[in-house]
């Protein structure tokens, strides 16, 4: 990509934190994901995209987002690969 990435988070309002946290995942992979990781891309009906990507600790991840603009990922949610989602 040309520019760096900027990523911003759903906050979860119970807790005021990110809600990747509540899936146990955290900024530094949510980076690692989309700047070192290749990604199979879906855009979804509502506009919005799914990505499913490996990452180099052999994480499987499931991210759902929206491009804001060009430079900034709005993350909505993210969770691990099941093995269900896999055979759709």
């Amino acid at each position: 990509m040309c520019c760096v990435l900027r990523f911003n988070f759903y906050v979860n309002p119970e807790t005021e934190q990110p809600h990747i946290l509540d899936h146990e995942v955290y900024p530094e992979e949510i980076i690692e994901f989309f700047e070192e990781t290749d990604i199979l891309e879906r855009k979804r009906k509502d506009g919005s995209f799914v990505g499913y990507g490996i990452l180099k600790s052999g994480r499987i991840l499931t991210v759902v987002y929206r491009k804001s603009v060009i430079d900034e990922i709005f993350i909505i949610t993210v969770y691990d690969l099941e093995d269900k989602e896999l055979i759709q």
